[in-house]
């Protein structure tokens, strides 16, 4: 993890057998935001903020905040620029519940269609999805407010 002017803010290890912690996250500072890809981004476009930093090298312009609380973003990003991107998992509760709060809130986010089975972007590429397409995908299932409300309650399963 880098800060706007690339030093080194932090890093992150996964898990890649068996273990009961998948991740750990260090960050070098209580006030530094935990976002990786932010020394890259072009502030004047769309800002995707993904739960992980994998899923974000796939997308231009995109950010991984480490944890499933994307609208934390929004303390270092301008909010009508970032569009909130949630893991594919309608029955995780978690998941659903800071989704829906972001959406009551007035974030962007994208609610994933059905046809989409795969958890995040990183396994969408794995399972061979062109990454124009899956932008393309990203780009006409983001919404706001009350179309936001209605594909979200289509969305989710819990």
């Amino acid at each position: 993890f880098h800060d706007k002017e690339g030093n080194i803010t932090g890093f992150q290890g996964r898990a890649l057998g068996e273990s009961k912690i998948r991740y750990i996250t260090i960050k070098l500072g209580e006030d530094i935001p935990g976002m990786f890809g932010i020394d890259k981004l072009n502030l004047d476009e769309k800002i995707y903020v993904f739960e992980g930093p994998i899923d974000s090298m796939f997308i231009k312009n995109s950010v991984g905040v480490a944890s499933s609380a994307l609208e934390s973003a929004a303390k270092h990003l301008d909010k009508s620029k970032i569009v909130l991107v949630f893991d594919n998992e309608p029955r995780n509760k978690e998941i659903v519940k800071l989704m829906e709060h972001a959406i009551d809130n007035h974030f962007n986010v994208i609610v994933w269609p059905e046809m989409i089975d795969e958890k995040d972007v990183n396994d969408m590429v794995l399972q061979g999805f062109d990454i124009e397409d899956l932008h393309d995908i990203m780009e006409k299932n983001t919404y706001v407010n009350l179309r936001a409300k209605m594909e979200f309650v289509n969305w989710k399963k819990v």
